[in-house]
């Protein structure tokens, strides 16, 4: 039985005592687990008794094994993506199709939520360059803020929400793709969408981000103002360097998050 995070791992555990069957689960999230309490001890009584726990970053690993779970039921594995889905589309064509003739974009993708560095990226608009447009993708409880940023700043579009089928065309649309999460990104499909597409991506150091985007493919970053409108800033100038970043990207994404990583979970069961 193969479950995702706290809740439905609960539910395997059950059936896994019905069944007899084995079951693994697969944590999506940085839980900050206190110290003591009720909390600490169902989740601990949750994962300890799994066969497996595949977690997407060594930060998530060590949280395990700081709630005395040996370390032997614990691996780190990399979620894959559809790459027949994610094919880059002409850059020229895709922005065309989205009416961003001409544009330098830099998309966001994600709920539009604080955890995700919303407000630090908005903040950082007045000092990223003019001649680059911000596009805004996602819905959530800051979406206000984002449409009042984008009645005050020419170069923000609010892009609304788009269906996975579409995302390619967005993606490929993108010069860059930012994620400023502030909190610990249990994985991150966006920027493996968005590098399978050939876009470089610019993330937070946070979570499992460092083992998704690396230097050869993206820059990591603190999720300060300063630093998204400096990391854009310099990427635009540096168009050089960018090139290289997109060129690389397919082929270290296909590399990193093919169906193979899939095996981490067949293995088990």
């Amino acid at each position: 039985i193969s479950a995702q995070g706290l809740i439905s791992g609960f539910s395997a555990l059950i059936w896994s005592k019905i069944s007899g069957k084995k079951y693994v689960i697969t944590s999506l999230s940085i839980y900050h687990f206190p110290e003591s309490g009720l909390y600490r001890n169902f989740a601990k009584w949750v994962f300890g008794n799994a066969d497996k726990i595949l977690v997407q970053s060594h930060d998530s690993k060590k949280e395990f094994t700081n709630l005395k779970i040996p370390e032997e039921k614990i691996l780190v594995f990399s979620h894959w993506e559809n790459k027949k889905l994610f094919l880059p589309k002409s850059k020229i064509e895709a922005k065309r199709r989205l009416k961003f003739n001409g544009h330098f974009v830099v998309s966001f993708f994600g709920r539009l939520v604080k955890e995700k560095g919303i407000k630090e990226l908005l903040d950082s608009v007045s000092s990223i360059n003019p001649k680059i447009t911000l596009a805004i993708y996602g819905n959530g409880p800051l979406i206000n803020e984002v449409l009042s940023k984008e009645k005050k700043s020419k170069n923000v579009k609010y892009m609304g929400i788009v269906i996975p089928e579409d995302l390619p065309w967005h993606y490929s649309a993108s010069n860059i793709v930012i994620m400023p999460s502030t909190a610990e990104e249990g994985f991150g499909k966006v920027a493996a969408g968005a590098l399978l597409c050939g876009t470089p991506v610019i993330a937070s150091n946070r979570g499992a981000l460092p083992q998704v985007v690396t230097n050869k493919v993206g820059k990591l970053i603190e999720p300060t103002p300063q630093e998204i409108a400096k990391a854009i800033n310099g990427l635009y100038s540096d168009r050089v360097k960018l090139r290289k970043l997109s060129n690389a990207a397919r082929k270290y994404a296909l590399k990193k998050f093919s169906e193979k990583n899939a095996n981490a979970i067949i293995s088990i069961l």
